[in-house]
């Protein structure tokens, strides 16, 4: 009996096809059971949850069980997932996909390329993304999972159209539908029609844009889907706007406020709002263009959605300078530059036009010049010819002010000219007029060129002439003259006084850790002012104020992250300890500095 046990146990220990040997059989069903109790507790108790999978996984790798190591990866991905913790989630994906795929489950191994084809996608790299749904529709075209087939090819639809290929995301979508419909998925096939008709809108084919978003409609109201049956209500009514329909545009944004209300959507019935309030802008009910927006923006503001109050903001200024509101307009329009980020340059750019614009309406002709000088800045095409006329009438003001009596000779000189071209039609004026135009042009993309070039010194000269000459014509007092021509200059000693302060401040005092604190606030901290503060850290430690105090924050963020005194803090906890508004600053501004995520420092750190 005992020669035949040990004929046995020769037998699984030394056969190449066995994973298992009979000494690991408790440690295979050991892995299998943290496995199953990790997937169990996902949503019930983090901790336990992780322990069972890192359990798991340690039993696997000790023992070599492939398909039990992959599925723990996945599971440990999933419950990263759960708790919105994606950095993490992305690394443990990428770990198991190629043992799904060496153990040719192509299923499995597509779930894991769609999951980081979406961590690509969320951080913008496209190119990126595009590859890893690519590679997952291969591994499940000869697959039964049609739903997540259609998922993949939507994201490639969706990822073309980003890129501005309209009939590669088109070809994709009918893909997509023909899939759902062979599954009978309605409500995929409605939100794939809704995606064609959005493009179809921003080629600005309206036809087929509503004839795609009638068929969502109908399937959403087929299926009480009240939300989504809203959105697309709410996209039929863009395009009557943009169609000067303003009749069926109130209809259908009035049909998906009611339905937003319904599922007490605030977010959806602002955006309706201020979808209103805009087209009642562009037709000049600015009255009524101003109610609903000032809705909107109450709304965004209880439920703290940031570019909803972007956007009302911008619209209002708007809408302020319509009604010549100017001071409003004003007021609104640098709390939308306050407001703006790196995601929204064109309404900053608008910003900057409309203080320009508000500016000259009240006479205060140098700062209209300096936010106009702002918009070209941003601007990196050309101006367009209104534009550019604006911009010639604002410097033409700017440079003959107090000038009234030659500005009404030269207009008398203008109407008696035209005057007589009109009546007499003699060549000579009009090859005088046309030399005229010419020499505008001219004149314009020369000064064009400068702004581009950004080449302000001649513009500066200028200023300091007008300042003279208002001087002189207004006879200011003495005092105030010196205030005007001066110039922000520091000498040697000053610079390396005020940078040491500044340092002291920063590394002493710790003054970053305040979230509220402003060049404005640092400067009063000195008993200095902005623009020296702002000249310093340009020239001395060569960045801009925001850079200078995030790299301290982040600094300080990542010896808290060392800190064992600090390991039961969140991310958000640490974000807040060293000044940062909200996480996903934090999150940016730790990966520029640092090249990688926080939770993924955290994490690495600890091993270490």
């Amino acid at each position: 009996m005992k020669k035949l046990l040990l004929a046995i146990l020769l037998i699984v220990s030394f056969s190449g096809k066995s994973q298992i040997s009979i000494i690991n059989l408790p440690d295979y069903f050991s892995s299998i059971y943290e496995l199953e109790k990790a997937r169990n507790y996902k949503s019930i108790d983090k901790k336990t949850a992780f322990d069972a999978i890192n359990k798991s996984i340690k039993l696997a790798q000790r023992n070599n069980f492939s398909k039990n190591l992959a599925n723990s990866y996945y599971i440990k991905s999933k419950i990263f997932d759960f708790y919105a913790q994606y950095d993490s989630s992305f690394i443990y994906y990428q770990l198991a996909e190629p043992i799904f795929e060496i153990l040719k489950d192509s299923v499995n191994a597509a779930k894991c390329l769609i999951n980081i084809g979406v961590t690509h996608y969320y951080y913008n790299n496209t190119d990126s993304a595009l590859f890893y749904y690519q590679k997952a529709k291969i591994f499940l075209q000869n697959s039964n999972e049609y739903t997540l087939l259609a998922k993949t090819l939507n994201n490639i639809a969706l990822i073309n159209k980003k890129l501005g290929y309209y009939n590669e995301a088109i070809t994709y979508l009918q893909k997509t539908i023909d899939i759902y419909e062979k599954i009978d998925n309605t409500e995929g096939i409605a939100t794939a029609y809704q995606n064609i008709g959005i493009i179809y809108w921003e080629q600005k084919n309206y036809n087929l844009a509503l004839e795609t978003f009638e068929i969502a409609k109908n399937i959403y109201e087929n299926n009480n889907n009240f939300d989504d049956l809203a959105a697309v209500l709410t996209n039929i009514g863009l395009i009557y706007s943009d169609l000067n329909d303003t009749t069926n545009a109130l209809v259908f944004y009035d049909k998906a406020i009611n339905l937003y209300r319904q599922t007490n959507n605030k977010q959806g019935i602002a955006t309706v709002l201020h979808n209103k309030g805009s087209m009642l802008n562009e037709t000049k009910f600015y009255d009524e263009a101003e109610l609903l927006i000032e809705q909107a923006l109450a709304i965004f503001s209880e439920i703290k959605y940031k570019p909803g109050i972007f956007l009302c903001k911008a619209s209002l200024s708007s809408i302020y300078t319509a009604k010549k509101e100017h001071i409003k307009a004003i007021k609104t329009s640098l709390e939308v530059i306050q407001l703006s980020d790196n995601q929204q340059i064109a309404h900053l750019k608008d910003a900057y036009w409309i203080l320009a614009q508000n500016y000259q309406s009240i006479s205060n002709y140098k700062d209209a010049f300096f936010y106009l000088n702002k918009y070209v800045a941003i601007n990196d095409s050309i101006f367009s010819l209104e534009k550019n006329k604006q911009l010639n009438e604002i410097r033409t003001k700017y440079e003959t002010e107090k000038k009234e009596t030659e500005i009404a000779i030269l207009n008398k000189n203008a109407k008696i000219a035209k005057l007589e071209m009109e009546r007499k039609k003699r060549k000579m004026k009009i090859i005088s007029i046309s030399l005229i135009i010419i020499l505008i042009f001219f004149i314009a993309s020369i000064i064009l060129y400068f702004q581009k070039q950004k080449s302000y010194q001649a513009l500066v000269e200028q200023n300091i002439k007008l300042a003279q000459f208002d001087i002189e014509k207004e006879k200011q007092n003495i005092k105030d003259e010196d205030k005007t021509k001066k110039v922000l200059v520091l000498d040697n000693e000053q610079k390396q006084q005020l940078s040491e302060d500044i340092i002291e401040q920063m590394e002493k005092n710790k003054v970053f850790l305040n979230p509220q604190l402003t060049i404005n606030t640092f400067a009063k901290t000195l008993n200095s002012n902005r623009n020296y503060i702002s000249q310093i850290i340009n020239d001395v430690f060569q960045t801009n104020f925001n850079n200078f105090v995030n790299e301290y924050r982040i600094k300080e963020a990542r010896k808290l992250l060392l800190n064992p005194d600090y390991q039961h803090f969140t991310i958000e906890g640490i974000a807040h300890e060293v000044g940062f508004h909200s996480k996903a600053t934090f999150n940016n501004a730790f990966k520029k500095f640092t090249g990688v995520t926080p939770s993924f420092f955290k994490k690495n750190s600890q091993k270490k």
